[in-house]
């Protein structure tokens, strides 16, 4: 096969027994001529839980709220830079 895996893995993938890692469905949809790209977008979560941080966040002085959207920042870039 073209994508270097055996007949048997894709059609096990096809019949949703397995699922392909990342690198193995960029190979697969390479060979179908399309290119796989990935993008966090970020999304309004309505759910009690991120409510329950808006208390935490309000003890924090400036300086901690400033340090703690640095560590969001941080972490959004590196996600961005491994895709």
């Amino acid at each position: 096969m073209r994508a270097d895996t055996e007949t048997s893995v894709v059609a096990s993938i096809e019949l949703g027994e397995s699922s392909p890692s990342w690198d193995m469905l960029e190979r697969l949809l390479a060979v179908a001529g399309v290119e796989l790209e990935a993008r966090l977008v970020p999304c309004v979560v309505i759910d009690s839980r991120v409510l329950d941080d808006v208390a935490r966040i309000r003890r924090l002085s400036p300086e901690d709220r400033l340090a703690e959207v640095a560590n969001v920042s941080r972490f959004l870039a590196a996600a961005r830079r491994s895709t």
